[in-house]
Protein backbone atom coordinates (compact mmCIF):
# COMPACT_ATOMS: atom_id res chain seq x y z
CA UNK A 1 0.00 0.00 0.00
CA UNK A 2 1.13 3.48 -0.82
CA UNK A 3 2.08 5.25 2.44
CA UNK A 4 0.86 8.61 1.13
CA UNK A 5 -2.60 7.20 0.41
CA UNK A 6 -2.66 5.58 3.82
CA UNK A 7 -1.90 8.92 5.50
CA UNK A 8 -4.60 10.64 3.43
CA UNK A 9 -7.20 8.03 4.41
CA UNK A 10 -6.21 8.23 8.07
CA UNK A 11 -6.41 12.04 8.01
CA UNK A 12 -9.84 11.78 6.40
CA UNK A 13 -11.07 9.48 9.15
CA UNK A 14 -9.45 11.76 11.76
CA UNK A 15 -11.49 14.65 10.34
CA UNK A 16 -14.63 12.50 10.54
CA UNK A 17 -13.75 11.66 14.15
CA UNK A 18 -13.37 15.32 15.10
CA UNK A 19 -16.66 16.11 13.35
CA UNK A 20 -18.41 13.28 15.16
CA UNK A 21 -17.13 14.38 18.56
CA UNK A 22 -18.23 17.96 17.87
CA UNK A 23 -21.63 16.70 16.74
CA UNK A 24 -21.97 14.65 19.95
CA UNK A 25 -21.13 17.71 22.05
CA UNK A 26 -23.65 19.85 20.15
CA UNK A 27 -26.30 17.17 20.57
CA UNK A 28 -25.66 17.02 24.31
CA UNK A 29 -26.14 20.79 24.54
CA UNK A 30 -29.43 20.57 22.63
CA UNK A 31 -30.50 17.66 24.83
CA UNK A 32 -29.70 19.68 27.95
CA UNK A 33 -31.82 22.57 26.63
CA UNK A 34 -34.73 20.21 26.08
CA UNK A 35 -34.82 20.37 22.28
CA UNK A 36 -35.73 17.37 20.16
CA UNK A 37 -32.83 15.16 19.15
CA UNK A 38 -34.51 12.57 16.93
CA UNK A 39 -32.66 13.91 13.88
CA UNK A 40 -29.34 13.49 15.68
CA UNK A 41 -30.26 9.89 16.46
CA UNK A 42 -30.80 9.16 12.76
CA UNK A 43 -27.60 10.97 11.74
CA UNK A 44 -25.48 9.08 14.26
CA UNK A 45 -26.92 5.74 13.18
CA UNK A 46 -26.50 6.54 9.48
CA UNK A 47 -22.92 7.75 9.91
CA UNK A 48 -22.03 4.69 11.97
CA UNK A 49 -23.33 2.37 9.24
CA UNK A 50 -21.71 4.43 6.48
CA UNK A 51 -18.30 4.25 8.14
CA UNK A 52 -18.57 0.46 8.32
CA UNK A 53 -19.54 0.31 4.64
CA UNK A 54 -16.49 2.46 3.81
CA UNK A 55 -14.29 -0.49 4.72
CA UNK A 56 -15.53 -2.45 1.68
CA UNK A 57 -14.12 -0.19 -1.08
CA UNK A 58 -10.96 0.35 0.93
CA UNK A 59 -10.50 -3.41 1.04
CA UNK A 60 -11.30 -3.80 -2.66
CA UNK A 61 -8.66 -1.23 -3.61
CA UNK A 62 -6.13 -2.73 -1.18
CA UNK A 63 -6.02 0.34 1.04
CA UNK A 64 -6.76 -1.42 4.32
CA UNK A 65 -4.13 -1.50 6.99
CA UNK A 66 -4.44 -1.83 10.73
CA UNK A 67 -4.09 1.95 11.15
CA UNK A 68 -6.85 2.62 8.60
CA UNK A 69 -9.18 0.09 10.21
CA UNK A 70 -8.44 1.51 13.68
CA UNK A 71 -9.20 5.05 12.55
CA UNK A 72 -12.43 3.92 10.90
CA UNK A 73 -13.50 1.96 13.98
CA UNK A 74 -12.77 5.04 16.15
CA UNK A 75 -15.28 7.01 14.05
CA UNK A 76 -17.80 4.17 14.33
CA UNK A 77 -17.41 4.07 18.11
CA UNK A 78 -17.79 7.86 18.41
CA UNK A 79 -21.00 7.75 16.38
CA UNK A 80 -22.33 4.77 18.33
CA UNK A 81 -21.67 6.62 21.58
CA UNK A 82 -23.51 9.62 20.17
CA UNK A 83 -26.39 7.37 19.14
CA UNK A 84 -26.53 5.80 22.60
CA UNK A 85 -26.48 9.22 24.29
CA UNK A 86 -29.59 10.29 22.39
CA UNK A 87 -31.59 7.95 24.62
CA UNK A 88 -32.36 8.58 28.26
CA UNK A 89 -32.46 5.85 30.87
CA UNK A 90 -35.94 6.90 31.97
CA UNK A 91 -37.13 6.68 28.36
CA UNK A 92 -36.00 3.05 28.17
CA UNK A 93 -37.60 2.21 31.54
CA UNK A 94 -40.95 3.66 30.43
CA UNK A 95 -40.84 1.60 27.22
CA UNK A 96 -40.10 -1.59 29.16
CA UNK A 97 -42.95 -0.84 31.57
CA UNK A 98 -45.42 -0.28 28.72
CA UNK A 99 -44.36 -3.55 27.06
CA UNK A 100 -44.83 -5.33 30.37
CA UNK A 101 -48.35 -3.93 30.67
CA UNK A 102 -49.18 -4.92 27.09
CA UNK A 103 -48.36 -8.55 27.79
CA UNK A 104 -50.21 -8.78 31.10
CA UNK A 105 -47.21 -8.21 33.34
CA UNK A 106 -44.94 -10.66 31.52
CA UNK A 107 -41.71 -9.12 30.31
Amino acid sequence: MNPVLEIIVILLFAAFLVGSVLRVLAMLERKKEGETIERARVVFFFTCCLMLVCLIPLGVFDLLSSAVVASDVAVVIANFVGYALTYELTEIAVEEESVSEDFGGIG
